[in-house]
């Protein structure tokens, strides 16, 4: 298994509420993808960090996931600072 790490910075603090609804506007789009076990979203305290952690059955999985064309939304998005992890799980 996999777990990839996608931090993105705001340009403006989000609150709490904010953040629900965007988890409530994407998630669906995470239902079904191959290979995908489970996402959660994450916020920071200051509202300017958020992100998620993906976990995944396999790095091709990830690799899939966040290809060229995931990078180049999140650019368009968010700005070129994000940052994106993928790391094995110990077992």
């Amino acid at each position: 298994m996999i777990v990839t790490i996608v931090e993105l910075r705001l340009e403006t603090p989000i609150g709490e509420e904010e953040a629900r609804s965007r988890v409530e506007r994407t998630a669906p789009m995470y239902k079904d993808k191959p290979g995908l076990i489970v996402k959660q979203y994450v916020r920071g305290q200051d509202g300017i960090t958020t992100g998620a952690a993906y976990l995944g059955e396999s790095r091709a999985d990830a690799e899939a996931c966040f290809d060229h064309e995931c990078d180049s939304r999140l650019t368009q998005k968010f700005g070129p600072h994000h940052l994106v992890v993928r790391l094995p799980t110990a077992s």
